[in-house]
């Protein structure tokens, strides 16, 4: 790579929660966000990330206007694990996000125990309101 390129160092098991380049609060209303995962390559314990979110305008947080989501990775054999726990005020979780896997390619994946059909890299998740995803890989 060039030397206009930063490289990225990632901890394995982490969840990285990217969306769009915005200058100001409300540049870009309601972003989708994707949740790049990058999974540890064997089992180990489980790894937490956190997810915080509020109205970005005004001191309502305070009052509990905020959502807090806990996110927690694990490997499990053949399986990838993705726990959500969700505190706070649901309206401001925001879209639904798009999940996207790094390092593994995944042959199957439940949400909340329902097969979604879907295999690869890349997944556009049906609701923002889940509380276990599951791969193969």
């Amino acid at each position: 790579a060039g030397l206009d390129v930063v490289p990225l160092h990632v901890r394995a098991g982490a969840v990285l929660p990217l969306g769009p380049v915005q200058q100001y609060t409300g540049e870009v209303s309601d972003p989708a966000p994707e949740l790049h995962l990058y999974p540890p390559m064997a089992e180990a314990e489980p790894t937490v990330s956190w997810l915080y979110h509020d109205d970005g305008e005004t001191l309502a947080y305070r009052q509990g206007a905020y959502s807090l989501t806990r996110l927690s990775l694990q490997r499990v054999g053949d399986r990838l694990i993705l726990l959500r726990e969700h505190e706070g005020d649901p309206a401001l979780a925001g879209p639904a996000p798009t999940v996207v896997l790094h390092g593994l390619h995944a042959t199957a994946v439940r949400l909340d125990g329902a097969e979604l059909g879907m295999a690869g890299t890349r997944f556009p998740l049906p609701t923002t309101h889940w509380q276990r995803l599951e791969w193969t890989v």
